[in-house]
């Protein structure tokens, strides 16, 4: 997938697109070092940024790091995540044009970790958390 890195509207720097990309396709593997929540909630303590993607298993978390890191929140995602024989992947929700920032919901554990989304619904303020949708 021809992606780059690149200063964002969203979110000081963004996953962009320089090809287009067809629904359902894989766009890119969210990849890490793997930490429990503890070592996470150890590690990130204070932190005012993170990039851990919280495993369905609630036992794993993901340290993002590379392109994957870089993929921004938004309200109104391009992409999605799919988590298949323990790997996350992020595949496109519909057709996405070339020079468009590859967004997608952002998904927290249930931790001691949580950061705020970083764009809101007009009338929402809160966080994703994983399994209970949007928290205010």
């Amino acid at each position: 997938m021809a992606l780059v890195i690149r200063p964002s509207r969203i979110h000081a720097a963004g996953v962009f697109t320089t090809a287009p990309i067809r629904k359902g396709s894989r766009v890119i593997e969210y990849m890490g070092p793997r930490l429990s929540p503890e070592e996470a909630n150890r590690l990130y303590e204070g932190a005012s940024r993170t990039y851990l993607y919280g495993m369905e298993d609630g036992k794993t978390v993901i340290d993002g790091e590379g392109l994957g890191a870089f993929l921004n929140h938004s309200c109104e995602p391009n992409c999605e995540v799919d988590e298949v024989k323990n790997r996350v992947w992020i595949l496109a929700l519909r057709s996405i044009e070339p020079g468009r920032n590859c967004c997608g919901i952002t998904v927290f554990m249930t931790m001691t970790i949580r950061r705020p989304a970083t764009v809101a619904p007009r009338n929402a303020a809160g966080l994703c958390i994983r399994g209970s949708g949007w928290q205010s």
